[in-house]
């Protein structure tokens, strides 16, 4: 059993604990909760680790779901200096290759801020392609990732959420629902400043919660 050093995750979860490749090489940490057959790649934002999205991947995992938290290279135990922080997305092509491995048959994406414009920066050279982005707060850009360049080739369905008075963070959520190129695509901003993966705090952002989990049941179905 690999000892990391993210420290939220329990026996009872009777979740795995491992390391994977990113698309470079790069070994990576990460964590699974359940054994569905729809595998949903989870990545936490520039002050976290994967446990940022432990909490949520329980939820997930609940609802029949796999789920894949992972920690972008530099954070956590996996490999890497935190700064310079590129290729972020290597990452994310590396954790949805390795839910394919594992028998998950369709992929979603999900990531808050710093992992929001991972995933959407990643999703349209994931092959093949994936079932749906969900984007919470993501930059338009970080270091080598261009999110707006990204959304003008994905085709899949995107969710995109942010908060009112969460700057500059809104205004790059509505400027990638406007470039995006999906016919299936949704811009949600709630009022006001919660970031990230604190949308997803069941103590006030429940809509968020029912909002994430109907995206992914309707396009885990289609």
């Amino acid at each position: 059993m690999l000892a990391p050093k993210e420290s939220c995750v329990s026996k009872a979860d009777h979740a795995t604990v491992l390391r994977f490749k990113a698309s470079d090489g790069r070994i990576l940490a990460g964590v699974i909760f359940g054994r569905g057959a729809v595998g949903i790649v989870l990545v936490h934002q520039s002050d976290q680790d994967y446990c940022g999205f432990v909490p949520f991947a329980r939820t997930l995992a609940a609802r029949g779901y796999r789920a894949f938290a992972i920690s972008l290279r530099g954070h956590g135990s996996s490999q890497g200096d935190r700064v310079p922080n590129y290729h972020h997305a290597r990452d994310v092509l590396g954790a949805a290759a390795e839910l394919r491995r594992r028998g998950a048959r369709k992929i979603f994406l999900m990531g808050g801020s710093l992992g929001g414009t991972a995933v959407v920066a990643a999703a349209p050279d994931v092959s093949p392609r994936v079932s749906g982005v969900i984007d919470l707060s993501g930059p338009a850009s970080w270091f080598d990732m261009d999110a707006v360049a990204a959304v003008k080739r994905l085709t899949a369905p995107i969710l995109l959420v942010a908060s009112s008075l969460d700057e500059p963070f809104v205004t790059d959520t509505r400027n990638l629902y406007a470039a995006s190129a999906s016919a299936d695509k949704r811009l949600v901003v709630r009022n006001g400043p919660d970031h990230g993966t604190s949308l997803l705090d069941p103590r006030y952002e429940a809509p968020v919660r029912a909002l994430v989990l109907s995206f992914l049941k309707t396009r885990s179905a289609s």
